[in-house]
């Protein structure tokens, strides 16, 4: 049976009242008596009962993390940072995946809500789908629920912690132009993400702001391995490559190896998010450090002041990306080589193979 406040009050005939103000390091009691009272709460392995204590201050010491797609590796290191940070000031996170869903996002919040969680921490489906809504952050607001968001929902009256999406394209695209790159390309274009079209935006503008007969000859706009291949087949293919996130770029690395070719000898590329394992595949991925941890101690130092001050202003912070120089971008290539895709590879080897000539 767990040890209550009136055993320990019980055992060394004092008031439950003393002993409750003992254990919420409350004062008006006598050191002696308050170290007393810690002792025998040790010795009788006392544990607080958290669903009683937020019944008390009508709030729980859990914090919600509501993320748009749990999928995304990004989401993990951003939630170890989240639950260190929470330990230390005597919170537990709970977590719910909106699965890109908008509806589902509205009912995992609600759901938290029910929880009486203390805060919210919200990576927002609206950051992916720039025709969602933010209707439901706005009520969020008005019933004066403490929450966070990590990600752009369109509304600047919202406590938010965001990254400069903008800078980030910008500054992939100077250090593949500084490395003497002027026919740049993106892949992973696709329309309709607020991230997407703010990466793909910066690196318009570093191009444009460049000048020097730089260009961006190519945004794929989800066109798939086909159309890739179709564009790395031409003589004037791009020697630049902005990949979206890090993940993109993995794909394009197999596509690239697909006809023969590799980074940075044929292409450079370079990407955003410094995941776990960009830096072991080969080559090494030159990439933007997220700066997850950064991201993670600004948002719950936010969600901790709404917490304690649910009046005050709107907070609002934005952090920048670091860039990692890896193996995969160096300068253009000498020449251009012939991209061969692995149907034409496979059909000349089984050519080669039956003894017709190739050419």
């Amino acid at each position: 049976m767990a040890v209550t406040i009136r055993d320990i009050a019980d055992l060394l005939g004092t008031s439950v009242a003393t002993v409750s103000r003992v254990l919420n390091d409350k004062p008006g009691v006598a050191p002696a008596r308050r170290a007393r009272v810690l002792q025998v709460a040790r010795d009788l392995g006392y544990s607080p009962n958290r669903s009683a204590r937020s019944l008390v201050l009508q709030r729980s010491q859990f914090i919600g993390f509501v993320v748009a797609d749990l999928g995304n590796p990004r989401y993990i290191d951003f939630l170890r940072c989240v639950e260190s940070i929470g330990r230390e000031r005597g919170y537990q996170v709970l977590i719910a995946d909106s699965a890109h869903d908008l509806e589902q996002e509205r009912q995992n919040l609600e759901a938290m809500v029910e929880h009486r969680v203390a805060g919210l921490l919200v990576f927002p489906v609206a950051e992916y789908h720039r025709e969602s809504t933010p209707e439901h952050f706005l009520d969020l607001h008005a019933r004066r629920i403490p929450f966070v968001l990590l990600g752009n929902v369109g509304h600047d009256g919202l406590d938010a912690v965001l990254a400069r999406e903008e800078e980030v394209g910008a500054l992939l695209a100077r250090h593949l132009l500084d490395l003497g790159h002027r026919r740049l390309a993106i892949v992973g274009a696709s329309p309709g993400s607020r991230t997407v079209e703010e990466r793909c935006a910066g690196v318009r503008k570093a191009v444009h702001a460049f000048g020097e007969g730089a260009v961006v000859v190519c945004e794929d706009a989800e066109m798939g391995a086909d159309g890739w291949r179709a564009v790395l087949a031409r003589s004037d293919r791009p020697t630049g490559m902005v990949a979206i996130n890090d993940e993109i770029a993995l794909w394009f690395l197999t596509v690239l190896r697909d006809g023969g070719l590799s980074a940075p000898d044929d292409i450079s590329v370079a990407s955003v998010d410094n995941l776990s394992w960009s830096s072991n595949v080969r080559p090494a991925l030159t990439t933007a450090d997220a700066c997850m941890e950064e991201r993670a101690q600004r948002g719950m130092e936010m969600l901790f002041a709404r917490m304690a001050a649910p009046d005050s202003p709107p907070m609002r912070e934005m952090l920048s990306y670091r860039l990692i120089p890896r193996g995969s971008s160096g300068p253009p290539p000498a020449r251009i080589r012939r991209y061969a895709d692995a149907s034409r590879r496979s059909d000349r080897r089984a050519r080669a193979a039956s003894g017709v000539e190739t050419l």
